[in-house]
């Protein structure tokens, strides 16, 4: 979701050990906008998403067990 904004020149992560519960996240973005921001954006536009499949899918079923009654 964050290379999906133009102002994010970079993102990426890593995980130092694969026993360890932490991850480090890098956001390079243009001087007028911040790393927080389009992190925070992007999270956001992520709950929505999620937000909208979970409804389609909530139909979806309800259709599905119409169907079949």
């Amino acid at each position: 979701q964050l290379l999906k904004d133009p102002q994010v020149l970079f993102a990426g992560y890593k995980v130092p050990h694969p026993l360890e519960h932490k991850i480090i996240i890098r956001v390079q973005t243009t001087p007028d906008y911040s790393p927080q921001e389009a992190f925070t954006n992007a999270i956001t536009d992520l709950i929505s998403e999620l937000s909208l499949l979970e409804e389609r899918f909530r139909v979806a079923i309800k259709d599905k067990q119409e169907g079949i009654e």
